[in-house]
């Protein structure tokens, strides 16, 4: 039920929108990070192709690792191959690429998570810690000192930090987004961490998942004392808790038309726009289906942001992208 569910709703959002670029926010599979052989992992990984099809458009899509990829923290059912099939099967962990007069940044949140508690263990500061190679502290410093110019989009599949009773605005279903931590994941970044991001990258905007469900909130960036909005996605699937799974759409504009040019029509104050698009309401029609599919199996936990310009047509993006 749930795959047939998922496989419905990414058919006709993928035909209905046409996107130029597909952003995952990590979770593409629940189970990634688990002992299992290779030929199990295979057909784990092609259950994933198979929901999650672009068809004949050459589209593409950029992947971050979550916690049910790669693992968090140390498991014995955690696999050592965890990391080397993500990469193998879904690219760079950490990795930029530029577009529309903008730098989208996906960060290895898994790893930074790891790592920051490396540095505040052993005393460090940011600026003077020995960052791991080709980790994600490395990789966020990197960028800052070689950004030339144009937006930061920064993605993360875990949350930044925020205070404990920090509203997620009217969208959300339940709840907040509050610090913890658990077998195997961290709802939020640490305060460190947080910080660390905000100040390198300076972000115009920062894209989340894991959570499950919506979250709008915004943060402030100490070192310019100018706020930046995170807008945490929806899952995209039925099984994770949420009445209505979504996904969010990003438009990306290069430049800003000046105001004389444009005559009644508004321009917006930003080149970016992000709105939530959500399925319905799941719990309406769960009883239609529930004895016919009652034993398919869960997927993963998925969270998609479907970036898109304004042609409509499947064409080959020649993006320029670095890791």
């Amino acid at each position: 039920m749930v795959d047939l569910n998922l496989r419905k709703s990414w058919h006709a959002a993928f035909h209905r929108l046409r996107p130029d670029a597909v952003v995952v926010l990590g979770d593409m599979m629940d189970n990634g990070r688990s002992l299992m052989s290779n030929s199990e992992y295979k057909t784990y990984h092609e259950r994933y192709r198979d929901i999650f099809k672009t068809y004949k458009c050459s589209v593409p899509t950029y992947y971050l690792p979550g916690n049910h990829d790669v693992g968090l923290g140390a498991a014995a059912s955690f696999s050592l191959e965890a990391d080397s099939r993500y990469t193998s099967h879904f690219g760079p962990r950490n990795h930029y690429v530029s577009v529309g007069n903008h730098t989208l940044v996906f960060i290895d949140a898994t790893a930074l998570a790891e790592e920051d508690v490396l540095r505040a263990g052993r005393g460090h500061s940011f600026d003077n810690w020995p960052a791991v190679r080709h980790g994600p502290i490395e990789f966020v410093k990197r960028i800052a000192e070689s950004h030339s110019g144009g937006s930061i989009v920064l993605f993360t599949h875990i949350p930044l930090a925020r205070p404990q009773d920090a509203s997620c605005g009217p969208l959300r279903e339940r709840g907040t987004i509050r610090q913890g931590f658990g077998f195997g994941y961290q709802n939020t970044l640490m305060d460190g961490a947080t910080v660390f991001l905000l100040d390198r990258l300076k972000p115009s905007l920062i894209l989340s998942g894991d959570d499950h469900d919506y979250c709008d909130y915004q943060h402030t960036i100490p070192s310019t004392n100018t706020s930046v909005r995170e807008v945490t996605v929806k899952s995209f699937s039925i099984a994770m808790g949420v009445r209505r799974p979504g996904f969010q759409l990003l438009s990306l504009i290069s430049t800003v038309p000046l105001q004389d040019s444009l005559n009644q029509v508004p321009v917006l104050s930003s080149t970016r726009y992000t709105v939530l698009l959500a399925q319905p309401d799941w719990h309406i029609f769960a009883s239609l289906f529930s004895i016919v599919y009652s034993f398919v199996g869960y997927p993963a936990s998925l969270q998609h942001i479907v970036a898109h310009a304004t042609n409509l047509e499947c064409k080959t993006r020649s993006l320029r992208s670095s890791n």
